[in-house]
């Protein structure tokens, strides 16, 4: 029975095991009601325990995931959510029969299985006109707000139990004219930040575990898709389809929203009248390369969103010609697709918004510097066994409106490239993953509203689509004085963050710091360079494998800081994982005070002795630790003795008594032998 906490529950048991470190890995996927995705299941289980899958042979996939699941001192815990027919387990290569696996299967109380719950539930869908009970209550939380209610629409667009992707959202909603009225692009981030905190309030999302994607539980949407299908604007959503499904008829006039997805087509589906549609998600899910036909999108003039979905990279979809002829379309949406060739898109100079992700394409070509409105141009293609994407000269100088340019996989980007980039006086947002060497110690005259950006200058290779080993560092000699959030990541080089006192004026709006897989860092930074950092809010350092303290001494005044200003005054949030060297957080012997720190997360520290070397570390602030809001911690040092040093000494003593009864074993044996002998 859907809708009774089953899965609230289970997300419970997942944080809660996490929490108390039971598990070296813990991955929770949704099955979803329909047949299940045997291939899906193995890719989201083996990306969990640090695996990586090729091929399509399923026997193969699971003899590995198999292997990996079964290794020896290998503590793995599998939750799958939403079951509602038969999963193989054997066939995905979840090991069973062995006394090394212990199954749970979760009901809603004693009487889950009584017969007559079916019809109860049925009698109070009828009672609600089609909406669960606490649908109706929540749904008040909405009332006055429009926007509020277009988002929670636009989320039962996308596949049940599917992860919903924010920024997707925000790019339907910019092609809609949900937030024409707002100023930027970074406005109306905010507002659909917003918005969704809002649903997730309400229940109505949940949050999963990347923070850039929320989820709607199935019986949600269900409702969402029951709400959508009455009122001035109505939504088709129409999944699992073959062409002798859709269309069933040449003209959808009342529909201004459609979401198909199609699981196979025999023939081109045929032209169709759709005079009021507004947004359109076309999703095929076979690999077979594909072509509408030319005149398919002329009965569809009012169109402004389009989003076309491949199975996978190798989905071949050439553009109808009727595509240039959509003279109000403002965003255009393609994933998992082979891009044979894009210059018609070069028309539509009304787009606003272009993203290609996951998509191949050999060049974007000179015909997109007509596209003059643009304010966010992004490709991303990690797949490493093709060329990288040519950009031709003199495209991205034209787009003067841009305020987001995002490039992963592109060829070589040189000094020449990024000097075009100058004339972009709106730029607040750029990401170039493959920069040549000269642009190393290069001037850049850069908008002064940029923002967040990220240069990557050496060889890189792509594993489960994060960006990994980066040989060399960019070092742009230039004020970040807008920068919000810097994430360094697999850079094995670097050694540290800052070797030298900064002004003040670097980093000063630095909210978020993120430091992660980088091998040879042995700490962060100095206090001075700390202290630059006035609005510092969120640090997060993981497994960074030599990291000794984070905050080390300064290299001319010994081991006390000789400045009275606070260290860190605004963090609120400080997470410290899988750093095995780790000692301290600050070499220091003074007392210090954290007044806003509010949350701390430190997980795989064994050598973890105290937050402060000498000194004491006061968090009156401080509700949550390591997820646990129960927890009273006034001062770091001693929680952090109680955790790690205490854990340690227990586990030394049961190790030596261990050793002890070994060897009082032994020397029974020893005797026993010695008697018979005798």
């Amino acid at each position: 029975m859907g809708g009774v906490g089953k899965t609230t529950l289970a997300e419970k048991v997942r944080s809660r095991v996490k929490q108390v470190g039971l598990f070296d890995y813990v991955v929770m996927l949704t099955i979803s009601q329909q047949q299940p995705d045997i291939k899906k299941i193995q890719g989201e289980i083996t990306a969990g325990v640090g695996l990586s899958l090729e091929g399509d042979d399923l026997l193969q996939r699971g003899d590995r995931l198999r292997s990996r699941l079964m290794q020896k001192d290998s503590r793995v815990l599998v939750i799958l959510d939403d079951v509602w027919k038969k999963v193989d387990l054997k066939r995905v290569g979840i090991p069973s029969g062995s006394d090394r696996n212990y199954w749970c299967k979760v009901k809603a109380g004693n009487s889950a299985d009584d017969p007559s719950l079916p019809d109860i539930a049925k009698a109070v869908a009828k009672e609600c006109k089609g909406l669960p009970l606490a649908i109706v209550t929540v749904a008040g939380a909405l009332k006055g707000s429009d926007e509020a209610k277009d988002a929670f629409l636009h989320c039962s667009l996308f596949e049940e139990d599917s992860n919903i992707c924010t920024e997707e959202l925000l790019r339907y909603g910019m092609g809609l004219g949900i937030f024409s009225e707002l100023e930027n692009l970074e406005c109306a981030r905010n507002r659909v930040s917003n918005l969704l905190e809002t649903l997730k309030n309400c229940f109505l999302l949940s949050q999963v575990s990347d923070k850039d994607y929320v989820k709607m539980h199935d019986v949600v949407r269900d409702m969402a898709i029951h709400i959508a299908s009455e009122g001035k604007h109505i939504f088709l959503v129409s999944h699992n389809v073959n062409s002798k499904e859709f269309p069933r008829k040449d003209s959808y006039e009342q529909y201004s929203h459609m979401s198909i997805v199609a699981n196979k087509f025999d023939e081109r589906p045929r032209p169709i009248s759709c005079p009021r549609l507004k947004l359109l998600m076309l999703k095929f899910r076979f690999k077979e390369g594909f072509k509408l036909q030319d005149d398919f999108f002329d009965g569809m003039s009012e169109l402004t969103v389009i989003s076309l979905s491949g199975y996978d990279e190798e989905s071949i979809l050439p553009f109808p010609s009727s595509i240039q002829r959509l003279s109000n379309l403002s965003t255009f949406w393609l994933s998992n697709l082979r891009l044979d060739d894009v210059s018609i898109i070069g028309k539509l100079v009304t787009l606003e918004i272009l993203s290609i992700r996951d998509s191949y394409l050999e060049e974007l070509p000179v015909e997109i510097g007509n596209l003059t409105n643009l304010i966010i141009l992004e490709y991303y293609w990690y797949e490493g066994y093709r060329k990288p994407m040519r950009i031709s000269p003199g495209v991205l100088s034209r787009l003067v409106r841009l305020e987001e340019l995002h490039m992963v996989g592109v060829e070589d980007c040189s000094y020449s490239t990024l000097r075009e980039l100058e004339s972009l006086s709106r730029l607040t947002a750029l990401t170039f993953d493959e920069c040549s060497e000269d642009v190393i110690y290069s001037n850049l005259g850069l908008s002064s509203k940029l923002t967040r950006y990220a240069l990557k200058v050496g060889e890189v290779y792509m594993d489960f689509s994060i960006m990994k080993t980066y040989d060399k560092i960019i070092a742009l000699k230039v004020s970040c004085p807008n920068l919000e959030e810097l994430c360094i990541k697999w850079s094995y080089s670097i050694t540290a963050l800052c070797s030298h006192q900064l002004p003040t004026a670097y980093f000063s709006k630095l909210v978020t710091l993120e430091v992660s897989w980088c091998g040879k860092l042995r700490n962060l930074t100095s206090p001075s360079v700390v202290r630059s950092l006035l609005n510092l809010q969120r640090l997060r350092i993981i497994g960074c494998q030599s990291m000794e303290e984070v905050i080390t001494k300064e290299e001319q005044q010994g081991d006390e800081i000789m400045c009275n200003d606070p260290l860190f005054p605004r963090l609120e949030k400080l997470k410290l994982e899988n750093l095995p060297k780790l000692g301290h957080f600050i070499l220091t012997k003074q007392a210090l005070e954290f007044p806003f720190l509010r949350e701390v997360e430190i997980h795989k520290c064994p050598e973890m002795k105290t937050f402060v070397q000498q000194g004491s570390a006061s968090t009156k602030s401080l509700k949550k630790v390591n997820n646990d809001d129960k927890v009273k911690v006034d001062d770091l040092n001693e929680w952090i003795h109680q955790r790690f040093i205490s854990s340690k000494e227990e586990d030394g003593s049961k190790s030596e008594a261990s050793h002890e009864d070994g060897t009082v074993k032994l020397l029974r044996k020893k005797m026993e032998a010695n008697l018979k002998i005798q």
